[in-house]
């Protein structure tokens, strides 16, 4: 018997959702899920592409040539992505510029990335992740090696070297699904405090961003970038907070685009003949780190993205996603799939720097904060991120290093706006604790770990250190409700012993293929 390849449409038409396409050699496998591997099915809700599915019966498609039912396939694939290409995917996947945007400037100022080089890859990055998940996952900085890097005054070379290492262990831990282990092991409290970390350091840099303009000064100019410019934009935010579309990045970054024009082609408070962008195919040349680069770049910078990355740009980040995207989860018989899973994020994030790196590239990474950011300007499905990465790669393409000259001159009240919308968006979803309702010490105990969390992660402006307090603060207070419970340490550990042998089960099973008997040849599943 032949086999023929259907997409499957999620059951609720109205949420973009992921699509899984499967193999079937006869109509008995059709929707089967006691034949759903749990993993599998995790893997197919957090790594396949928005759902567009070609209508057709059974006995159609068995007989549809390959070649037709993948043309009609990409022409609803192409009507989905223009049915769902609305002002406000658009204006969402502007979001996260507050963040890119003074990271990507400070470093290519400096040479210390390759400007052109940054937004290629990470439009590419973009555009993949869009096409994986089908909803607005972000591609951020890894800001830990990006601080560093800015304190140290470190090489390119070294950059893109602790980048990759970061990347590298990522990697190892999705592919050998380990990185579950994590997941289970860390209290959802600690995962919210994280959260809440990053959305009190998203506000303060915005803050402090906001403080660069030229405050309530209105002479010479200085009304285009000023606290009256903030307050104007941050109105704009609130105005359009609860609108279905919002278009408010949108609207307030082409105002910062306009003011950055007039600056340069105006000659508005911008001695001598500053450089303007011009067009020119450009792509990055290749650069050759060294084995001390590697050792270097790992030990002073990537050593402290690592914890960050993990938490916050895979634990924190998928938690967010189900958190933002509930109908995104699919149930299975045997259970429950993520919108992304850590497994598969792990995994995206572990590729993202294997290549990028050899052309300079800033080290990219997925986040919560740049999700919680364009899902708050409007973004909701993955068109958001064939959007900016499009612009991405036009714009690394065709003007390359020389744009520079333009996106330095966007305001700062404009930028630390968006910030601050974007910390707000985060600390937003930590109100969620998880299964702990009431006001009783367990719900005491869960608050209380999110906001020391939170405030250590904020105060040390490191993923990792709040994260170690969080811990400690946890054991503690899981010690004196045990306690108090009349319940032994050992009862407490025994049960986290049986949660991590059925994810090692769930693992084992997912790795050995099973067979299924049909009529005709031996199917594999």
């Amino acid at each position: 018997m032949s086999h023929s390849t259907l997409d499957v449409r999620p059951e609720n038409a109205d949420t973009e959702l992921p699509v899984a396409v499967v193999h079937r050699a006869d109509k008995s496998a059709i929707g089967s899920s006691s034949n759903t591997d749990p993993l599998a099915a995790d893997a197919a809700a957090g790594s396949s592409f928005p759902a567009t599915a070609l209508d057709a019966d059974d006995n159609t498609a068995k007989h549809t040539p390959a070649a037709t039912g993948f043309r009609d396939s990409m022409r609803g694939n192409a009507a989905h992505l223009w049915a769902t290409l609305t002002l406000s995917e658009i204006s969402g996947s502007l979001g996260d510029l507050g963040t890119l945007l003074p990271v990507l400037i400070s470093l290519a100022k400096t040479g210390q990335i390759s400007l052109s080089a940054s937004l290629i890859f990470g439009g590419l990055y973009n555009i993949i992740t869009g096409f994986l998940y089908g909803i607005p996952m972000c591609v951020q900085p890894m800001k830990a090696i990006a601080a560093v890097a800015l304190a140290s005054k470190m090489p390119m070379e070294q950059i893109v070297t602790a980048g990759f290492s970061v990347s590298a262990i990522i990697l190892v831990l999705g592919l050998t699904r380990t990185i579950r282990f994590v997941n289970v092991l860390i209290p959802l409290a600690v995962v919210r405090g994280i959260q809440f970390g990053t959305g009190l350091t998203l506000v303060s840099k915005g803050v402090s961003t906001i403080q660069q303009s030229d405050q309530w000064v209105f002479v010479n100019h200085s009304y285009l970038d000023n606290y009256f410019i903030a307050i104007l934009a941050f109105l704009t935010v609130m105005v359009c907070y609860h609108a279905k579309r919002n278009p408010s990045a949108l609207l307030i970054f082409i105002f910062g685009l306009c003011v950055a024009a007039a600056k340069i082609w105006g000659g508005i408070r911008v001695t001598g003949h500053p450089q303007v962008p011009h067009p020119g195919f450009s792509f990055p040349s290749v650069i050759h780190p060294t084995g001390a680069d590697f050792r270097d770049g790992f030990l002073n910078a990537g050593l402290g993205q690592l914890p960050l990355t993990a938490l916050n740009s895979v634990v924190a980040v998928c938690r967010l996603a189900d958190d933002l995207f509930p109908t995104a989860r699919r149930s299975t018989a045997q259970a429950r799939a993520s919108a992304a899973s850590v497994t598969n994020v792990s995994i995206t994030i572990g590729l993202m720097n294997i290549v990028g790196m050899w052309f300079g590239s800033m080290p990219f990474c997925h986040g919560s904060g740049g999700l919680a950011a364009q899902y708050r300007f409007g973004a909701r499905t993955g068109t958001s991120m064939y959007v900016l990465g499009a612009i991405k790669l036009v714009l690394g393409l065709v003007f390359g290093s020389s744009l520079l000259a333009l996106i330095q001159y966007i305001p700062y009240s404009i930028l630390g706006v968006m910030l601050v919308a974007a910390g707000f968006e985060i600390m937003y979803v930590t109100r969620d604790l998880g299964d702990v309702t009431g006001v009783d010490r367990a719900r005491g105990d869960a608050f209380a770990i999110m906001v020391i969390t939170g405030c250590s992660t904020s105060f040390w402006a490191n993923d990792g250190v709040g994260f170690c307090i969080g811990m400690v603060v946890a054991a503690v207070f899981w010690v004196a409700r045990s306690r108090e419970q009349g319940r032994s340490l050992a009862d407490g550990v025994r049960d986290k012993m049986v949660e991590l042998k059925e994810v090692g089960r769930e693992l084992k099973q997912a790795v050995t293929p099973r067979t299924k008997k049909v009529d005709g040849p031996l199917v594999v599943q």
